[in-house]
C-alpha cells in the first residue's frame, strides 16, 4: 500500500471515530482511538476482543445493561473486550488467563496493572456497622444478633466480616444472618431495625455511619483490588480504564462494579 493511500485510509478512520464506528478498506481493517491514531486489525475488518472476567459478589448488579455500557465505553476508547462475571474463586483459579481481570484479594496478583481507586480515597478495610444507640463497644455485642451480609461468594461482604467474629470468638449462627446482594440494602435493613448489625467497607461505611448516627465497630486489615492482565500491558486498555472514573452514583459504565469503587489508577500513585 503506497503512502498517500494509507493517509487516505487513516483519514478515514478517524472520520468514522466520530461516528463510533469501525472501517475496513482493501480487505484490510483500522481502528482508531481517541488520539485520532489508527493501527491495523484483523483482516476480517473486526478488532480481536480479549475477555473480561469480573469477580462478582461484591455489590455490583449483574444486568444485561450494565455490561454493555461498559463494554460500550471501553471500545470507543480502543479497549476491545468481552465481558463476563464469575465467582471469586473461578476468577483466582484461572492459570491460563491472557485478558483482564477486576478482583479482590488480600494482595496484589504477580499480574496486577491497575488498582482500584476507592471513594474518598479511604483504605479498603471491612468494618461493622451498628446504631450508635446500642452503646456496642466491641465485637462481642453482635453474638447472637440478627446480621446483615451480602452472599457467600463475596470476599468483603461474607468471608471478611465473618472471619473478624471467628477471630473474636464469637459463634455465628447461619440462622440469624440476612442476605442481600448490595451494600445500600444491608444498610438499609440496618436503618429500618431488621437487623443489629451489617458489615461494609470502610469507603462506605465512614460516610454512612456520619450520616446516619452509626458506630463502626471493628475492623479488618486492607484489602486490595484491581485490574490483573495475563496478556502484556494492553496499552490501549490501560489508558481506556485509567480515563475511566465514575460519574454518579448512578453510573451505567460502574453497575458491574461495587459502589465503593469510583475508578482505576497506576499501582505506583500514592
Amino acid at each position: 500500500m503506497v503512502n498517500g493511500s494509507k493517509n487516505r485510509y487513516a483519514k478515514t478512520c478517524r472520520r468514522a471515530l466520530a461516528l463510533g464506528a469501525l472501517v475496513s478498506v482493501g480487505g484490510w481493517g483500522y481502528a482508531a482511538s481517541s488520539s485520532g491514531e489508527v493501527s491495523p486489525i484483523a483482516s476480517t475488518g473486526k478488532p480481536t476482543a480479549v475477555p473480561l472476567v469480573i469477580q462478582g459478589g461484591e455489590g455490583g448488579q449483574d444486568t444485561v445493561a450494565a455490561r454493555e455500557a461498559l463494554q460500550r465505553w471501553l471500545t470507543e476508547h480502543g479497549c476491545f473486550v468481552t465481558v463476563r462475571v464469575s465467582d471469586a474463586a473461578a476468577v483466582a483459579s484461572a492459570t491460563d488467563f491472557s485478558g483482564w481481570r477486576f478482583e479482590v484479594t488480600e494482595t496484589a496478583p504477580a499480574n496486577a496493572r491497575l488498582r482500584a481507586k476507592t471513594r474518598d480515597d479511604l483504605p479498603l478495610t471491612v468494618t461493622w456497622l451498628v446504631s450508635a444507640a446500642s452503646n456496642t463497644g466491641d465485637l462481642t455485642s453482635l453474638e447472637g444478633e440478627r446480621l446483615a451480609l451480602l452472599n457467600a461468594n463475596s470476599v468483603l461482604g461474607w468471608k471478611v466480616p465473618l472471619d473478624l467474629l471467628r477471630q473474636a470468638n464469637i459463634k455465628i449462627d447461619p440462622a440469624r444472618i440476612y442476605h442481600t446482594h448490595a451494600y445500600e440494602g444491608a444498610v438499609a435493613l440496618l436503618l429500618h431495625h431488621d437487623v443489629f448489625a451489617t458489615a461494609i467497607p470502610r469507603p462506605l461505611a465512614q460516610g454512612w455511619a456520619h450520616a446516619n448516627d452509626l458506630a463502626m465497630v471493628g475492623e479488618s486489615a486492607p484489602y486490595w483490588a484491581g485490574l490483573s492482565s495475563g496478556g502484556g500491558e494492553l496499552q490501549a486498555c490501560v489508558s481506556a480504564w485509567q480515563e475511566l472514573q465514575r460519574e454518579g452514583r448512578n453510573d451505567a459504565r460502574f453497575g458491574l462494579f461495587p459502589s465503593w469503587l469510583v475508578g482505576f489508577e497506576p499501582l505506583s500513585s500514592p
